[in-house]
């Protein structure tokens, strides 16, 4: 289903190696490095809402789901890298924030290697990274104490995994790409559930190569480890499994009494502008961008990638957040956008490359 690579960059990366030439490390390490500064600059003074503060208490005082430090899950491998920059003597606030900004940085890094396995050229790769770091609600998200960005880079590391892992399906990816989904479970599961559809094809796939169901087996085995490993610390700072499973049965609750919008709400205009307009900045930059994005259809495998990674994501995150905080469950979901816009911008460069650059230059303007 997703092996062919044909279409715009059929053939870029297909080794896995000369992802970027060498005249683009330069260029790309030097946007990242503006794009880190830039982000520096712009950095939360203090915490602005409840799930910010209950990460900061996390790092401060350890994983205690009942204690709401945080609120079940516990995002373990979001407050635990958190919690021992507290202990090596950083001051609660600045280690989470550090860890959220470092996971909104490594994202774009992993989001032009996701361009690229989807076939775009090398600076359509990275222009469309830079362009997800720039959306407003990214950016926003990316420079607080939230878990969000380090969710959108570990989503992104697993999603690029396993698309490997489908073009390749009798290869040794496969393990590699079960630890990767495990481990975005540890950061965000809210995330991680959008990767479930993929996992499954590739998962078919694999099973039907010699050898396959072995390969399969050892794959789930070192999710499932993975998983358990990071939330053992939960579990032991919750009281045991009993007190992690009555809290995490009170949020459930919570997120269905107060934070999952009604039918009513569903069929509004409100909320979908609030998904699909808002993150953009308002309406004519998400029209431009949309209109780009269009631009995938020369390529058969980017769409249904895209499709199968991004779609589950977005239709789980607006059946289950709260409008008001938008995007952010959703978050890596709207690289979708730029994604598929680069896969357009490769195909034509090809034809007219003085347009390529044209529309390019102005969608990141």
């Amino acid at each position: 289903m997703f092996t062919s690579r044909s279409g715009a960059g059929g053939n870029a990366g297909a080794n896995g190696v000369h992802l970027f030439p060498r005249s683009l490390w330069l260029a790309g390490a030097s946007s990242l490095l503006v794009l880190a500064a830039l982000r520096l600059l712009t950095l939360a003074p203090d915490t602005w809402e409840w799930d910010e503060l209950l990460f900061v208490s996390a790092a401060r005082n350890g994983l205690d789901v009942r204690l709401n430090q945080p609120h079940p899950p516990g995002y373990p491998l979001f407050v635990i890298p958190a919690r021992l920059l507290v202990l090596a003597g950083a001051p609660p606030f600045g280690a989470t924030l550090s860890v959220a900004v470092l996971g909104g940085l490594v994202a774009v890094v992993l989001l032009a290697l996701l361009a690229r396995e989807l076939g775009a050229g090398p600076e359509e790769s990275v222009w469309a990274a830079l362009l997800w770091a720039c959306l407003p609600a990214v950016w926003l998200h990316s420079v607080r104490p939230l878990s969000d960005a380090a969710g959108a880079a570990a989503f992104f590391l697993a999603a690029l995994l396993l698309f490997r892992a489908a073009r390749a399906p009798g290869g040794a990816g496969l393990v590699a790409a079960g630890i990767a989904v495990g481990a975005s479970i540890g950061v965000r599961p809210q995330v991680a559930v959008g990767l479930v559809p993929l996992a499954v094809v590739v998962a078919l796939g694999a099973a039907r190569t010699a050898g396959g169901l072995r390969r399969l087996v050892w794959a789930s085995a070192a999710g499932a480890c993975a998983v358990l490993v990071v939330y053992l610390p939960v579990v032991a700072g919750s009281g045991g499994l009993s007190g992690y499973l009555a809290a995490s049965r009170s949020a459930a609750e919570y997120v269905r009494a107060h934070d999952a919008p009604s039918l009513s709400k569903l069929a509004s205009s409100a909320i979908w502008h609030r998904w699909f307009v808002d993150p953009f900045g308002g309406a004519i930059p998400a029209a431009a961008l949309g209109l780009a994005a269009a631009g995938v259809v020369v390529s058969g495998r980017a769409v249904r990638l895209l499709a199968a990674v991004f779609v589950p994501l977005v239709l789980f995150s607006v059946v289950t957040l709260n409008p008001s905080t938008a995007p952010r469950y959703g978050l890596p979901a709207f690289a979708a956008a730029p994604l598929a816009a680069a896969v357009g911008l490769t195909a034509l460069r090809e034809r007219r490359r003085w347009l390529a650059a044209f529309a390019g230059t102005g969608l990141l303007a």
